[in-house]
């Protein structure tokens, strides 16, 4: 692994550094946010101030010549002991300058993909991020999203993709935004003799039949259902309540989307990939996996090679990863479907 770190504008190389210059290396990758953080230690002396080690700084993970991660120094430590001194460093992704910059915009009946282009990808954050692969086969999100006076652009991403989130993925990765369609197709594949770990699955907040509340065009209270037909399960209702001013066709499409998802269990796991191999079976290193990718691990549970058969069979051998989460020192890869809602305890007590 490398590590390439430049001024907080990117026009002055400060470090470059290979195995041995530094130490315990870590970076966490999610399907929804892209590159979110990473951190590693540099074992120096700590007798004068160091140039690279400054707030803002660019920061570039490399493994051989693939960008494994991209962000800004965030926090730095020093720590100290009878043996050993150093700086540890944390990174934050570039996703986090969505936290950092706003919009004064309202939505009105238009795609994620258009507000996306038009509100988010510019101001501030323009200096920082720019546009990536942005699919504009989205859902049309009806009536108005209240954004004034004001949101952080994160919260308005987050308010977009619980549109989308059964057909897409959003996040940013090296300094490129992408809002793109959700994978589909086995990327990756592995087994049980190739990682350790364990799986649960459990009911959480799944159900057979959405019940959304909204206003119709008159102002009047209506529900629209949508009902899992071929649920073999005892019925479990889900509630929801959406915008005011739809029409029964916006508000039973919002049901039908949340369907998808509720329909499915919930999955909490911790599977550590050892050896990975692509689709064409060629050797692939752990650290250069992508989250929202589809991965199958063999012999785990009896399953399907697409993802859409092992949904609807309940099966999690095949799934889109939630997240992963790489250690460079072991080589290993810590990969997950996704968490369970709640606990069992929390749940049935009401509480969230």
């Amino acid at each position: 692994m490398n590590v390439l770190i430049l001024d907080a504008y990117g026009q002055r190389t400060y470090a470059s550094w290979s195995k041995g210059e530094f130490n315990g290396l870590t970076y966490l990758l999610q399907r929804i946010g892209g590159m979110i953080s990473a951190s590693f230690n540099v074992p120096i002396e700590y007798a004068e101030p160091y140039k690279w080690a400054r707030f803002y700084n660019q920061v570039e993970l490399y493994h051989e010549s693939v960008p494994v991660f991209s962000g800004y120094i965030h926090d730095l430590s020093r720590y100290w002991s009878e043996s050993e001194s150093g700086i540890k460093v944390d990174l934050a992704g570039w996703v986090a300058k969505l936290a950092k910059d706003y919009v004064t915009t309202d939505l009105s009946n238009e795609k994620a993909s258009t507000y996306i282009t038009d509100h988010i990808l510019v101001g501030e954050l323009a200096n920082w991020v720019g546009a990536g692969e942005i699919d504009t086969g989205d859902y049309t999100i009806p009536d108005i999203r209240d954004y004034i006076p004001q949101k952080t652009k994160r919260q308005v991403m987050d308010d977009l993709i619980s549109f989308n989130l059964d057909t897409h993925d959003w996040g940013v990765w090296g300094k490129e935004l992408y809002w793109k369609r959700r994978e589909t197709q086995v990327a990756y594949r592995t087994n049980t003799a190739n990682s350790v770990g364990s799986l649960r699955q459990g009911i959480g907040e799944s159900g057979s039949v959405v019940k959304g509340a909204y206003r119709d065009l008159l102002g009047v209270w209506t529900i629209a259902t949508a009902t899992d037909a071929t649920s073999e399960d005892p019925t479990e209702y889900i509630l929801e309540t959406y915008s005011d001013n739809m029409t029964a066709a916006q508000a039973t499409q919002l049901a039908e989307q949340s369907l998808e998802r509720v329909k499915l269990k919930g999955a909490n796991a911790d599977i550590t990939v050892q050896k990975i191999w692509t689709k064409e079976h060629t050797p692939l290193d752990p650290r250069e996996i992508r989250p929202g990718m589809v991965i199958e691990i063999g012999s785990m549970v009896p399953g399907q090679a697409s993802i859409a058969e092992a949904d609807v069979d309940n099966d999690m051998d095949t799934f889109a990863i939630e997240s992963v989460k790489v250690n460079d020192e072991t080589g290993f890869a810590q990969v997950s479907p996704g968490k369970l809602p709640y606990d069992l305890q929390v749940m049935l007590a009401g509480g969230n």
